[in-house]
């Protein structure tokens, strides 16, 4: 999975950025969205932060409220770390 990752990061992302319109844009992330099966949300959000260059700082605070960050923090990023690790197989 690592080796898909960075290779969709390399290649395919910084193409979309100049290929897609912001319509297509928003489409595709309603559509993400909507497709996230129930109780996947904390690990989809971890994803999106984990693929960002910064570790997703930016990204938190363009598109996540303040308390919702928080949420996030406390809540999201553990759950996140542990089925990280169960992909990894570490525990």
């Amino acid at each position: 999975m690592a080796e898909h990752f960075q290779d969709e990061e390399t290649t395919i992302v910084p193409a979309m950025e100049h290929l897609l319109t912001q319509r297509e844009e928003n489409w595709f992330s309603k559509h993400g969205r909507a497709a996230t099966p129930k109780g996947q949300l904390w690990n989809m959000i971890g994803a999106i932060l984990a693929a960002q260059p910064d570790g997703g700082a930016a990204w938190l605070k363009k598109n996540m409220p303040g308390p919702a960050a928080l949420v996030w923090r406390w809540i999201g990023a553990p759950r996140y770390a542990r089925f990280r690790a169960a992909l990894e197989g570490r525990r």
